[in-house]
């Protein structure tokens, strides 16, 4: 559905008609307050619909591990309470965002990724090594979820733990612990590489302004 001429720069009273795709591809960023608060409460309802679709369907689904705990096997859904500034619904909007725009956050996606998966991979010995693994997985991520943002790829970091558990055979321990310290190195490297830029551009810098005042002389 176009969006025509809905006027989303200072504020829109209704989302009602838009697809969840239609709002996806808003800019809105540049709407007010209240506006931005109606967008994403139409996609927190979208989202948690998918959820629940996915709870269902495709427990396994990576889309899903952050927003259900494995122990006492309850969603924990999209939610703008608490979100009392721009900030705070910003923070929320980029979040629903982002699974809303996961291949694995609905059923046709995540079959498609599980095939592709299961084809490259290889499937599971059994439905408690399966269940093991996810538990493991979902684990990493609540207590790491500095180093799983920064990784950023959620389909490259479940091959890396399927590397681990299911290929190679180490413990729910100690696949946990390689995928830190491995992931912990890879951005030590990019860090030092980015620092490294830094101070040179910084040297550039140095040497123009050096030069500029020699000239000005």
């Amino acid at each position: 559905m176009a969006l025509k001429n809905n006027k989303i720069s200072t504020g829109i009273k209704s989302v009602k008609g838009l697809s969840t795709s239609d709002i996806l591809k808003m800019d809105v960023y540049k709407l007010n307050k209240q506006s931005l608060k109606a967008v994403v409460n139409r996609l927190i309802s979208s989202a948690n619909k998918r959820l629940r679709r996915l709870e269902k369907n495709a427990p396994s689904s990576p889309a899903l591990r952050q927003h259900y705990d494995y122990d006492t096997k309850q969603l924990k859904p999209f939610t703008l309470k608490g979100a009392t500034t721009r900030n705070d619904v910003e923070m929320v909007m980029k979040r629903v965002k982002s699974f809303l725009q996961s291949e694995t956050s609905t059923i046709k996606g995540f079959k498609e990724y599980a095939k592709e998966f299961n084809g490259k991979f290889g499937e599971f010995e059994s439905k408690q090594q399966a269940n093991e693994f996810w538990r493991t997985y979902n684990r990493w991520v609540d207590t790491h979820p500095e180093l799983y943002n920064l990784h950023g790829d959620t389909n490259g970091l479940v091959e890396m733990f399927y590397d681990e558990y299911v290929v190679k055979g180490r413990t729910p321990r100690g696949t946990s612990s390689k995928i830190t310290r491995t992931l912990n190195q890879m951005h030590q490297v990019i860090n030092a590489k980015e620092s490294a830029e830094e101070e040179m551009k910084m040297n550039d810098l140095m040497v123009e302004n050096a030069f500029r005042i020699k000239k000005d002389i």
